[in-house]
């Protein structure tokens, strides 16, 4: 869905005098918190190189990673401060990916992202140099944020859920996160469902309720 369209969904929802960029940094909140469940995925192929332990890789792969193969076998991303792991790689978000072991020449990496992405304002628009004046309004309007249309409402009730919190309306800020979490739970499981399996549950006793392990 283009910004255009969320944009005029907010202002039939929500009529406030917020300006469109004070929507945006809304809308990108709700773009952090629920985007790596509910954006499309993609993924990064390349050849290893032998004795090469770190690769470039786009800035906006870096930034949505969510899982990396080498040679068909899972490898775990460690964070900075995390212990050393048998195998492992770290991901700088300025654009790199470093193994912990040299690969095998010609062994294929496959890394999966998010294709999740924060809506530029219209300044952000305006500041960039490879676009000429006559496109920025059509730019501008017509960006996507990477998430399915199906699930875009999560978005939608995200930035309404930062305004009603900003506007200190407790009551109507749970109600909206409540509505979003919703959407994002069924996003969850219908990808669950498209892969054949999910999450592994237990019942505890004496309620009917399930916790995930």
């Amino acid at each position: 869905m283009y910004l255009r369209e969320v944009l005029n969904i907010l202002n039939t929802k929500m009529p406030s005098k917020l300006r469109e960029e004070e929507w945006i940094l809304y809308l990108n909140s709700a773009i952090r918190r629920y985007g790596r469940d509910i954006a499309k995925e993609d993924y990064l192929r390349f050849d290893a190189a032998s004795g090469v332990k770190i690769y470039p890789i786009p800035k906006y792969a870096a930034d949505g990673i969510k899982a990396v193969t080498v040679g068909g076998r899972g490898i775990k991303i460690k964070l900075y401060d995390e212990a050393d792991t048998d195998d492992y790689c770290i991901v700088s978000p300025t654009g790199y990916i470093a193994l912990s072991f040299y690969p095998k020449g010609g062994e294929r990496v496959c890394i999966m992202f998010s294709c999740a992405r924060r809506y530029d304002t219209w300044q952000d628009t305006l500041n960039r140099e490879d676009i000429g004046d006559a496109q920025r309004k059509d730019i501008y309007d017509c960006q996507e944020c990477g998430v399915y249309d199906d699930f875009t409402d999560a978005v939608i009730l995200g930035a309404m859920a930062e305004y009603a919190e900003a506007a200190e309306d407790t009551a109507a800020a749970d109600n909206y996160r409540q509505q979003a979490e919703t959407i994002v739970k069924c996003a969850r499981q219908s990808r669950y469902a498209k892969r054949g399996k999910y999450p592994k549950t237990r019942v505890v006793e004496n309620t009917r309720w399930k916790r995930r392990l």
